[in-house]
């Protein structure tokens, strides 16, 4: 045998050996990838992978319009191991794979996928400055089936033409979420009373009162509320937990005080002679003058 064709056998014997070992290491990267799942939980702010905990935190979490489920985009994405751009000129976000090229612009329900352009029922939105997409069109439309556990407020992703996962942990975190009133995420295992429940996001009445413990908490509770809403800017905020703080100390009652936002929410204090006891009231609009 020359030396040439001694050459020959082993670049081939060689490339076999490499074909043995890496091929089916990427087959099982692919297939991991390939099978990988999502579950978002409304109001919950982290989304789970394959259903593993502790999950993914996120600094947005997903809520519900006029009946369809919207979800931060970057995490939507991050979990179906997309990519995605933002256009603030033309408000367009853009949401890519090696096979797919998905866009759509705010306030409009049309769907842009690979050059193709579909109506959807919801449009993207933005909210709190998080741009929010509707997780059915988009996941559908990266080769994903999606479907909804009413139960417990489950929104399950997983790969077309395999079978439904699992969502024990899920669920198990959806149980512990906090209580969603008119738009608020309620902390859970608070000691605020919640006085109604006024079916309009934006507005939600609570009280404070020393009587029931954990006062402090108590307040980080309220802070939490107020922080949330969209029609309440960080200055209003700051001033009414001032004056929350204030009443709390169990000085002499202070005046009803009424904060205006120029985000265009209110909120009011008032200081019941009742032992530190506080009622807080949230406007989705200005107190009228």
């Amino acid at each position: 045998m020359n030396r040439n064709r001694k050459t020959v056998i082993i670049v081939l014997f060689t490339a076999m050996l490499l074909a043995i070992i890496v091929f089916p290491a990427l087959v099982r990267g692919n297939a991991f990838a390939a099978t990988n799942s999502a579950e978002f939980v409304i109001g919950l702010n982290k989304y789970f992978v394959n259903d593993q905990l502790p999950g993914i935190q996120m600094d947005a979490a997903p809520y519900i319009d006029s009946g369809r489920t919207l979800v931060p985009v970057r995490y939507l994405a991050d979990a179906l191991g997309a990519t995605t751009n933002w256009d603030a000129d033309t408000q367009e976000v853009t949401v890519t794979t090696a096979v797919y090229n998905i866009a759509m612009t705010i306030g409009s329900t049309a769907l842009t996928v690979n050059g193709q352009t579909s109506q959807m029922d919801v449009a993207p939105m933005i909210n709190n400055g998080r741009t929010y997409l509707p997780a059915r069109w988009v996941a559908e439309a990266l080769g994903y089936q999606v479907d909804w556990n009413a139960q417990y407020q489950v929104v399950i992703i997983w790969p077309q033409g395999t079978p439904e996962p699992e969502i024990g942990n899920a669920i198990s975190q959806a149980q512990q979420k906090p209580t969603v009133v008119d738009g608020f995420n309620i902390p859970a295992g608070t000691h605020i009373t919640i006085r109604n429940d006024s079916n309009q996001d934006g507005t939600i009445d609570f009280e404070i009162k020393g009587a029931n413990g954990d006062l402090q908490n108590q307040i980080a509770d309220a802070q939490s509320i107020l922080s949330q809403s969209q029609y309440l800017d960080p200055a209003t905020v700051a001033t009414a937990m001032a004056t929350i703080n204030y009443d709390l100390k169990g000085q002499p009652p202070m005046p009803v005080k009424a904060f205006n936002s120029p985000n265009g929410g209110a909120v009011k204090v008032t200081s019941l002679d009742l032992g530190p006891w506080v009622d807080v009231q949230i406007w989705s609009e200005h107190i009228p003058s």
